[in-house]
């Protein structure tokens, strides 16, 4: 993105940079907080506060987008690759490809063959959303509240 803005139709902010879920890209916890609807699709995103932890005042740049031994889980959502880094592509999320289920999610299948979806069953279709019940499907109830972006449009 070169105008500021991220998301469907925007792209994506530039490296070290977050997407609020309104579609800006910015640095600041509004943009960056995945339980603040970072998009992580579209920006890099901080992981969700553990309970009992402190806020983190500043990112390790070193360790942004990193999982497995040594760095943790991958933001919600996200897969952590055999090389330990986070992201949604195949080469995340497959476990035929070394998706580390004890840090991120992993799909058994690259998409869905009976029209579930959610970490076990698979990604939609293209053009699809993933329903927060787990069924794909293109309709408003299928992509509004509590659509899970990692496994379809929303």
């Amino acid at each position: 993105s070169t105008n500021g803005q991220c998301g469907n139709g925007n792209g994506k902010c530039p490296p070290g940079f977050c997407c609020s879920k309104h579609g800006w890209c910015g640095k600041t916890e509004d943009h960056c907080s995945v339980t603040k609807g970072c998009q992580f699709e579209f920006g890099i995103c901080n992981g969700e506060k553990q309970s009992g932890e402190e806020p983190q005042e500043e990112v390790d740049q070193q360790t942004i987008g990193r999982c497995g031994k040594g760095y943790g889980k991958c933001p919600s959502g996200q897969c952590c690759s055999q090389n330990g880094f986070c992201g949604i592509t195949d080469r995340h999320c497959l476990l035929t490809q070394g998706c580390q289920s004890e840090f991120g999610v992993c799909f058994r299948l690259k998409y869905t063959v009976d029209g579930s979806c959610g970490p076990e069953a698979g990604r939609c279709p293209a053009g699809q959303c993933c329903s927060k019940y787990g069924w794909c499907g293109s309709s408003s109830s299928y992509c509004d509240a509590g659509c899970q972006s990692a496994y379809g449009t929303c």
